[in-house]
């Protein structure tokens, strides 16, 4: 139904507008209720979610306020991604909320307590010493050959020269590797504490 401005116009009688009235009276209650609990309904006026088409320049912001927006991802345009624009335009941020996080402790290289995690189902030893599979529970929006994410992982214990390294990257399959390694680069199991971060 199409909204018609300035109705009714100069000199025009609401007997012979008020079709368009009630056309434009409707408009605005399918534009209110989108997304929104509609009018009369327990809760209106609340959102139901929302939906942001994606901007192709930044949005500006004043001082003491903030902006969430989406834009197109630079290597896929076909796919958006949420960002936060600070106040006063300063820089855009992405949401600080990983895509998957996660703290286990190893002894000797079995997985001990899981301490806290975020979108992960599974952490598995392998067959191989200092070797873990990580399984997230939903996948990532991006396709396995955009290079717009990461893995940060950290191993806290002792001795304090272990590595951590991660391969096997395969995060549309929801899957990657995780390894501990001594000082001398080579494969081991160890005590400690391994954190890591699924980062875009």
């Amino acid at each position: 139904m199409t909204y018609v401005p300035g109705i009714p116009k100069s000199g025009q009688s609401l007997g012979s507008s008020r079709t368009q009235v009630l056309n434009n009276f409707t408009n605005y209650n399918n534009t209110i209720s989108k997304n929104h609990v509609a009018p009369n309904s327990a809760g209106e006026g609340k959102h139901t979610f929302v939906e942001m088409p994606v901007q192709g320049l930044t949005p500006s912001t004043l001082a003491g306020e903030g902006g969430l927006f989406t834009k197109s991802l630079s290597t896929d345009p076909t796919k958006s991604i949420l960002y936060y624009q600070r106040d006063a335009n300063t820089t855009v941020n992405q949401p600080v909320l990983p895509m998957a996080t996660a703290c286990f402790i190893v002894n000797a290289g079995a997985v001990g307590n899981i301490v806290m995690k975020y979108n992960i189902t599974s952490i598995v030893k392998t067959g191989l010493d200092g070797q873990y599979t990580i399984t997230m529970a939903f996948p990532l929006p991006f396709s396995a050959g955009i290079a717009e994410y990461g893995v940060l992982a950290t191993f806290t214990g002792v001795p304090n020269t272990t590595a951590v390294s991660v391969y096997g990257q395969n995060l549309m399959a929801q899957t990657f590797t995780i390894e501990t390694k001594n000082a001398a680069g080579s494969r081991e199991n160890q005590t400690g504490r391994i954190t890591f971060s699924v980062i875009q």
